[in-house]
């Protein structure tokens, strides 16, 4: 699959219009078909950060503000995920992800993206569904 992710209008009120399609990919006739057509959700204010699919195809997105969403493709509908070892400011780069599974850098205000060298040691973060309540 590919995804091809753009701006559908003009910002407003301080936030970004960003929709993607997404293709099928034919790798024996080199053909792309269309899937769907889809906006991406962002917090008002913040940017897209990055954008990526799991080893198992699921699609999942970052903003700025910090917030991870998966892709249904059955539905077409977003949901929010947390992921357990990130502190409360979120400030993280992903670089890879399986479908229970973040692996990412920890990043700062000072370096929001990582650097070529030094390298930093890479952490992994179990997605989880934020709920109001946790049960026994």
């Amino acid at each position: 699959m590919l995804v091809v992710v753009y701006h559908e209008g003009i910002p407003m009120s301080g936030s970004q219009l960003i929709a993607m399609r997404i293709f099928l990919v034919d790798q024996q006739d080199c053909t792309l078909t269309p899937l769907t057509d889809l906006h991406v959700p962002l917090r008002p204010g913040s940017l897209l950060k990055w954008i990526g699919f799991s080893r198992e195809g699921m699609l999942f997105s970052q903003d700025s503000s910090g917030n991870i969403r998966a892709l249904n493709l059955e539905s077409n509908e977003w949901t929010s995920l947390s992921v357990s070892e990130i502190e409360e400011h979120r400030k993280v780069w992903p670089i890879g992800i399986t479908n229970y599974e973040l692996l990412f850098w920890k990043t700062t205000d000072e370096d929001p993206e990582p650097t070529v060298a030094p390298r930093f040691n890479l952490k992994k973060g179990v997605f989880y569904i934020p709920t109001v309540g946790i049960y026994p």
